[in-house]
């Protein structure tokens, strides 16, 4: 069983001013923010996935989900955040695969094109989903 990596020492964890309006202490989010979070937890799993590898960014997105800033955060929070990671997994599997070869830049770049189209498409886990 692999262990999630412990914190170091005196670190110390919060959210970008730009989104630590994202959460209140009953963990509501408003739709738009609740979009902008599902962007960005599928953005940077299938971008780590791409380059790393889908083992790499699940334990990446493990320990930022152990570890991680969670003021505020509530259940239905964290299982949506871990059915987007796992949605932008499987993206950038499917896009490594696809594009073997590319660059890093025209990796990134078809990663933000597919991304563009998940949030508006509807098709990402809200904390409505989960409670």
């Amino acid at each position: 069983m692999a262990l999630a990596p412990s914190a170091p020492a005196g670190a110390t964890w919060s959210r970008p001013a730009a989104t630590s309006s994202a959460h209140s202490g009953s963990g509501s989010r408003s739709p738009v923010l609740g979009r902008q979070n599902a962007y960005r937890h599928f953005t940077w799993q299938a971008v780590i996935t791409a380059k790393h590898g889908a083992r790499t960014a699940k334990m990446v997105a493990d320990a930022h989900e152990a570890y991680g800033d969670r003021e505020g955060h509530n259940y239905a929070d964290h299982l949506s955040d871990l059915v987007n990671n796992e949605y932008g997994r499987q993206m950038g599997e499917k896009i490594a695969a696809a594009n073997s070869g590319a660059s890093e830049s025209q990796l990134r770049d078809a990663i933000t094109r597919e991304a563009k189209n998940y949030t508006p498409s509807g098709n990402y886990a809200r904390l409505s989903d989960f409670g």
